[in-house]
């Protein structure tokens, strides 16, 4: 698959939407937000937001402000509600409890119901940028007028922005370059520094995916087999990247039964103790760490593509969105070269490549690519996987528009420089949390990579990282809270910490200059 697939739920329960958020149901709303905000002429479009007024304490109380990732949020509404008497599955709905305050969930432009143009051309997509978003939040904050409570923008109560991943880059954007609207802002897993060449994302494997799979995969990729249907090696070894890459969705409760996820039970069939045909553990003892042997390791590793990743996995996006196009064992939404393929024709907004990420992984460029180490490093990744590579498929997604409209609207040295990278300006009350195995710290303030090493803790811009987290793992209370006490004494720390700024609001601010 050469795009990102929709966002997953797991243990997802649902629930409607209506015009009341008071039951614990979230509400729904619209918000009137300008196509370009340097230029309004242009036209507004409606910007969906949900809201739930559950733990609101009433006039002058708090409003929590939810950034959802890169997709459509209703996933994150589904999975909205107690899971215990006081817990929570999100630690930003854990917030508003303990804050009594009112939840907003703020849909991204260009997702689900957000979208100004309902065809993702190139021409289309120019106004999807972070200077943008970053102004579409600030602009809700100060001018929403909330279905629940009259009088209660940014600049008459505290508004607590929370949000990870490519959201949380945008909070860290406002609270640097737009400061003043927000009282408080809490981040995880924010990536702000681009690299076109993403290369270390496999430390975190290397450091800690088991011993025995990761040396039996360096040397297994030196040697060759094939997905016979793929006519670019490119596309095959790009195929075959997945397997190291499906350590990015990683969280703590992957590692209980029955919910072992991808990322070891494919160690696991590689070793030889998982077998892909039968789904079924067949030893119960793994091999050290000096692993199995290549040519055990090639025999193992194509029965895990063979039976368990290949079958479906592109049929899975046909089933719904292109119905005949794939065959069980189809490798067409993998070939890269062929300008047919849906993956390059489909611009709906509903999209099951997520075209806006793309957009904006080819555009400023966002989301550190996934690359192979340079020569003399070890490597989890084939060297055929590399910048040219990436803009290849850029190229063939967004072909110029008809006025010239092209992508490239930053190089990713040019976006660092403007936005900040790895250097946070000055600014008041942000924090900010990463995971220590996160698949992105090497792109995030806790990099061990960055110059100055790790971002240092302060009392404006307090630090965490997640002792064996994963990426946003502390966005995941009740799911990562109860198996991890690090994670959840971290969690705590952030909500009392959010406690003690919130009381330290001053009041009613008519111009929304506090910072």
């Amino acid at each position: 698959m050469l795009g990102g697939p929709e966002s997953q739920g797991r243990s997802r329960f649902r629930r409607r939407q209506s015009p009341q958020g008071t039951d614990g149901n979230p509400g729904v709303g619209y918000f009137e937000q300008p196509i370009d905000h340097h230029n309004p002429s242009l036209g507004t479009f409606k910007m969906r937001y949900s809201w739930s007024n559950k733990f609101w304490k009433g006039h002058g109380s708090p409003i929590v402000l939810f950034l959802p990732s890169e997709t459509n949020p209703a996933p994150f509404v589904d999975w909205y509600g107690n899971y215990s008497s006081i817990e929570f599955y999100f630690s930003q709905e854990q917030s508003t409890y303990n804050l009594g305050a009112a939840y907003i969930l703020l849909e991204n432009r260009y997702y689900g119901e957000s979208s100004p143009y309902s065809e993702l051309t190139t021409a289309n997509l120019k106004y999807l940028t972070f200077d943008q978003a970053m102004r579409d939040t600030v602009n809700f904050a100060q001018n929403a007028k909330l279905p629940f409570a009259a009088n209660s923008t940014a600049s008459d109560v505290p508004w607590v922005l929370t949000s990870g991943s490519y959201s949380g880059v945008i909070a860290i954007d406002i609270a640097t370059k737009l400061p003043g609207t927000f009282w408080a802002y809490w981040v995880t897993g924010a990536a702000v520094q681009e690299q076109e060449d993403f290369w270390r994302q496999s430390d975190s494997f290397l450091k800690t995916g088991p011993k025995n799979c990761t040396k039996d995969e360096i040397d297994a990729l030196k040697a060759s087999f094939g997905l016979q249907d793929l006519t670019h090696n490119d596309d095959f070894v790009n195929q075959l990247s997945q397997n190291p890459e499906l350590r990015y969705s990683m969280q703590f409760d992957f590692l209980t039964a029955p919910d072992v996820m991808n990322s070891y039970m494919c160690c696991d069939a590689i070793e030889g103790v998982w077998d892909p045909v039968t789904r079924n553990y067949t030893h119960s003892k793994l091999p050290g760490v000096e692993g199995v042997g290549v040519e055990k390791v090639l025999e193992n590793w194509t029965k895990w593509m063979k039976y368990y990743q290949l079958p479906g996995f592109c049929a899975s996006f046909g089933e719904k969105y292109y119905p005949g196009l794939y065959s069980k064992n189809s490798t067409y939404c993998d070939e890269s070269y062929d300008p047919n393929n849906p993956f390059y024709t489909d611009m709906s907004v509903g999209n099951p490549w997520n075209r806006q990420y793309l957009w904006l992984s080819c555009n400023e460029p966002f989301s550190a690519r996934t690359a192979s180490a340079p020569k003399g490093v070890t490597t989890l990744i084939s060297r055929l996987l590399n910048v040219e590579y990436g803009y290849h498929m850029c190229d063939m997604l967004f072909p110029k528009g008809p006025h010239g409209e092209a992508y490239g609207l930053r190089t990713a040295d040019e976006f660092n420089e403007y936005w900040g990278g790895w250097n946070i300006g000055n600014t008041s009350r942000l924090l900010l949390v990463n995971g220590e195995y996160d698949y992105w710290r090497s792109a995030t303030v806790a990099a061990e990579n960055r110059p100055e090493g790790p971002l240092k803790s302060t009392e404006q811009l307090p630090t965490w990282i997640v002792p064996g987290g994963y990426h946003c793992s502390d966005s995941l209370y009740y799911r990562n809270g109860r198996l991890n006490e690090g994670v959840r004494k971290v969690i705590h720390e952030i909500l009392a910490q959010l406690e003690a700024w919130v009381k330290e609001w001053p009041g009613k601010n008519d111009s929304s200059s506090t910072s």
